[in-house]
């Protein structure tokens, strides 16, 4: 039985937060505090997801964006259910719910630090209309995905 992809909420914080810190390549702040978080999911309904297997949370991505541009951030899978398909599950997901929002650009934001990730993002192909993929490191060690019209 495969991963089920369920609407993030904020009952889910401390299983999640627990996986991030957990996840090499993802770094925690102030701004990732329970409050924040709810904020963030109140903000931007029904675009962050979890994974569950079993109900336990497998994976989690969070999922924003400003009405022009989609914005995915701290997707992470639990080493022990990776290479299943479920963090592009969890991107397809909110890819999908972007595009019903309107939004038709969006940027994934990808640690260097995580080579693996970084090389599988490069050749990455979204099942949605999209005319460009750009992958470019910036200054920080990190890196970003673009994809659009």
């Amino acid at each position: 039985m495969g991963a089920l992809i369920q609407e993030m909420s904020i009952q889910d914080y401390d299983e999640v937060r627990a996986l991030w810190q957990e996840s090499e390549g993802i770094e925690l702040s102030e701004v990732d505090s329970r409050k924040d978080i709810a904020r963030f999911l109140e903000r931007n309904p029904g675009l962050s997801f979890v994974a569950r297997e079993n109900e336990l949370i497998v994976g989690a991505v969070l999922c924003s964006h400003d009405g022009r541009r989609g914005y995915i951030d701290q997707l992470a899978v639990r080493k022990s259910h990776r290479r299943q398909g479920i963090g592009k599950g969890l991107v397809d997901r909110c890819l999908y719910n972007l595009m019903r929002s309107g939004i038709h650009r969006w940027h994934l934001f990808v640690r260097i630090t995580c080579p693996r990730l970084s090389q599988r993002m490069d050749g990455y192909h979204s099942p949605f209309p999209a005319k460009c993929v750009l992958f470019v490191p910036d200054s920080r060690a990190c890196a970003w995905v673009s994809v659009g019209e």
